[in-house]
């Protein structure tokens, strides 16, 4: 629930605005904090190679504020006593964690490099930057299920949707036999693309909130009593 929270505050907070696409270079982090090694502004940015794809996988496995993130899944998993033949203490805390990253490190392997490189479709975000606030959930929303191929076209997103689910398939292999069976790995697969559509809004609405947040307070001229 926390998260749904959180995707609704800062949707509301971008609510009705309508910036222009920045024209900058794309930063690694939206407010200095959220990473967006797979985000551009560039609605006509040129495909990546194989090469490119991979780094954007390099980047978001080994960025810290990814790592930190992992830690507090792992953390609130141990708190709720999620799978709870991990145990609890320091041991059981080092088999979240463990598993947590594996999650993402292999569903980012999964769906930023090798279903991308072999289908030749881009695993970036396009910003869409302007237009209404509707429009623009509506293609965060859209971008789990939709994107451009090499070539620039838009097709449905089978990397994302196939990364999900293969890393869902390979987590099998390292969560407690209890929690291992075809339902599970479907679920974790939907949780997955969930959580794809909730970074979809935080690097689409982002930067505008960075913007807001970031702008000086206009300071008020004193009015001069003995002037004419």
């Amino acid at each position: 629930m926390w998260r749904l929270f959180v995707i609704c505050l800062i949707a509301t907070a971008a609510a009705g605005q309508e910036q222009p696409v920045d024209s900058q270079q794309d930063t690694a982090h939206i407010m200095g904090v959220i990473p967006s090694h797979g985000v551009t502004n560039d609605k006509n940015a040129a495909p990546l190679p194989a090469s490119g794809k991979f780094r954007i996988f390099t980047a978001n496995v080994t960025d810290p504020f990814s790592v930190l993130g992992v830690g507090l899944q792992a953390g609130i998993g141990q708190a709720r006593n999620d799978h709870p033949d991990y145990g609890q203490g320091s041991s059981g805390y080092a088999k979240r964690l463990g598993a947590a990253y594996s999650d993402f490190a292999i569903s980012n392997f999964m769906s930023d490099y090798v279903f991308p490189s072999l289908l030749r479709e881009d695993p970036r975000y396009f910003r869409e930057g302007s237009g209404s606030f509707k429009k623009r959930l509506g293609h965060a929303l859209a971008s789990p299920f939709v994107t451009r191929t090499d070539a620039g076209k838009w097709t449905f997103n089978y990397s994302n949707t196939l990364g999900a689910v293969t890393a869902g398939a390979i987590s099998n292999l390292y969560y407690p036999s209890s929690d291992r069976d075809v339902g599970l790995v479907f679920s974790r697969a939907g949780i997955g693309i969930l959580f794809g559509a909730a970074g979809a809004i935080l690097s689409e609405f982002g930067p505008d909130i960075g913007r807001k947040l970031s702008r000086k307070p206009k300071q008020k001229v004193p009015k001069n009593r003995d002037a004419p």
